[in-house]
Protein backbone atom coordinates (compact mmCIF):
# COMPACT_ATOMS: atom_id res chain seq x y z
CA UNK A 1 0.00 0.00 0.00
CA UNK A 2 2.85 2.37 0.83
CA UNK A 3 4.43 1.68 -2.54
CA UNK A 4 1.22 2.61 -4.37
CA UNK A 5 0.87 5.82 -2.36
CA UNK A 6 4.51 6.74 -2.97
CA UNK A 7 4.12 6.10 -6.72
CA UNK A 8 1.04 8.33 -6.82
CA UNK A 9 2.82 11.15 -4.99
CA UNK A 10 5.84 10.95 -7.29
CA UNK A 11 3.61 10.98 -10.36
CA UNK A 12 1.78 14.05 -9.05
CA UNK A 13 5.03 15.98 -8.70
CA UNK A 14 6.24 14.95 -12.15
CA UNK A 15 3.05 16.22 -13.80
CA UNK A 16 3.11 19.59 -12.06
CA UNK A 17 6.40 20.70 -13.64
CA UNK A 18 6.58 24.39 -14.72
CA UNK A 19 2.85 24.96 -14.81
CA UNK A 20 0.06 25.92 -12.47
CA UNK A 21 -1.69 22.70 -11.63
CA UNK A 22 -1.19 19.56 -13.65
CA UNK A 23 0.97 19.53 -16.76
CA UNK A 24 1.85 16.66 -19.07
CA UNK A 25 5.13 16.85 -20.96
CA UNK A 26 4.78 17.93 -24.62
CA UNK A 27 1.16 18.89 -24.13
CA UNK A 28 -0.10 22.05 -25.85
CA UNK A 29 -3.06 22.67 -23.51
CA UNK A 30 -1.30 25.55 -21.72
CA UNK A 31 -1.23 27.53 -24.99
CA UNK A 32 -5.00 28.03 -25.24
CA UNK A 33 -5.14 27.00 -28.90
CA UNK A 34 -8.07 27.69 -31.23
CA UNK A 35 -9.67 24.79 -33.14
CA UNK A 36 -7.88 25.63 -36.39
CA UNK A 37 -4.54 25.83 -34.57
CA UNK A 38 -5.18 22.43 -32.97
CA UNK A 39 -5.78 20.88 -36.40
CA UNK A 40 -2.64 22.43 -37.82
CA UNK A 41 -0.49 21.42 -34.86
CA UNK A 42 -1.84 17.85 -34.94
CA UNK A 43 -0.92 17.63 -38.61
CA UNK A 44 2.58 18.99 -37.94
CA UNK A 45 3.01 16.72 -34.93
CA UNK A 46 1.98 13.60 -36.84
CA UNK A 47 4.45 14.40 -39.62
CA UNK A 48 7.17 15.15 -37.06
CA UNK A 49 6.67 11.92 -35.12
CA UNK A 50 6.50 9.88 -38.31
CA UNK A 51 9.80 11.35 -39.55
CA UNK A 52 11.49 10.93 -36.14
CA UNK A 53 10.35 7.30 -36.01
CA UNK A 54 11.84 6.76 -39.46
CA UNK A 55 15.13 8.32 -38.33
CA UNK A 56 15.11 6.12 -35.23
CA UNK A 57 14.69 3.03 -37.41
CA UNK A 58 17.56 4.22 -39.63
CA UNK A 59 19.64 4.68 -36.51
CA UNK A 60 19.02 1.11 -35.35
CA UNK A 61 20.00 -0.15 -38.79
CA UNK A 62 23.08 2.11 -38.79
CA UNK A 63 24.20 0.76 -35.43
CA UNK A 64 24.04 -2.82 -36.71
CA UNK A 65 25.88 -1.82 -39.84
CA UNK A 66 28.50 -0.01 -37.77
CA UNK A 67 29.03 -3.12 -35.64
CA UNK A 68 29.87 -5.04 -38.81
CA UNK A 69 32.25 -2.31 -40.00
CA UNK A 70 33.97 -2.21 -36.62
CA UNK A 71 34.77 -5.91 -36.82
CA UNK A 72 36.78 -5.32 -39.99
CA UNK A 73 40.51 -4.75 -39.72
CA UNK A 74 40.56 -1.31 -41.35
CA UNK A 75 38.26 0.75 -39.09
CA UNK A 76 38.53 4.52 -39.46
CA UNK A 77 37.13 7.05 -36.99
CA UNK A 78 36.14 9.28 -39.91
CA UNK A 79 33.77 6.58 -41.20
CA UNK A 80 32.04 6.42 -37.84
CA UNK A 81 31.74 10.20 -37.60
CA UNK A 82 30.35 10.54 -41.13
CA UNK A 83 27.93 7.71 -40.61
CA UNK A 84 26.30 9.03 -37.45
CA UNK A 85 26.59 12.74 -38.15
CA UNK A 86 24.22 12.25 -41.11
CA UNK A 87 21.61 10.80 -38.76
CA UNK A 88 22.08 13.63 -36.24
CA UNK A 89 21.72 16.15 -39.06
CA UNK A 90 18.44 14.52 -40.12
CA UNK A 91 17.17 14.74 -36.55
CA UNK A 92 18.10 18.41 -36.26
CA UNK A 93 16.58 19.26 -39.62
CA UNK A 94 13.35 17.46 -38.74
CA UNK A 95 13.13 19.18 -35.36
CA UNK A 96 13.93 22.56 -36.96
CA UNK A 97 11.22 22.16 -39.59
CA UNK A 98 8.76 21.14 -36.88
CA UNK A 99 9.58 24.24 -34.83
CA UNK A 100 9.25 26.38 -37.94
CA UNK A 101 5.77 24.99 -38.64
CA UNK A 102 4.72 25.47 -35.00
CA UNK A 103 6.09 29.02 -35.05
CA UNK A 104 3.87 29.88 -38.04
CA UNK A 105 0.78 28.48 -36.30
CA UNK A 106 1.19 30.15 -32.90
CA UNK A 107 0.51 33.75 -32.00
CA UNK A 108 3.26 35.89 -30.49
CA UNK A 109 1.88 35.34 -26.98
CA UNK A 110 1.64 31.57 -27.53
CA UNK A 111 5.22 31.47 -28.88
CA UNK A 112 6.47 33.01 -25.64
CA UNK A 113 4.71 30.31 -23.62
CA UNK A 114 5.89 27.55 -25.93
CA UNK A 115 9.49 28.79 -25.72
CA UNK A 116 9.46 28.08 -21.97
CA UNK A 117 8.88 24.38 -22.71
CA UNK A 118 11.00 23.98 -25.83
CA UNK A 119 13.68 21.92 -24.07
CA UNK A 120 11.13 19.10 -23.79
CA UNK A 121 11.49 18.52 -27.52
CA UNK A 122 15.27 18.19 -27.42
CA UNK A 123 15.27 14.57 -26.26
CA UNK A 124 13.39 13.02 -29.18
Amino acid sequence: MKAILLTFVLMTFSFADKHDGFYIKKDFVYLGLKKEQIKSIKKALIAYRKKMKQIHEESKYAEKEFEQEFKKSNFKARDYINFFSKLKTKQLETRGLFFESIHKILTKKQRKKFANFIEEWEDD
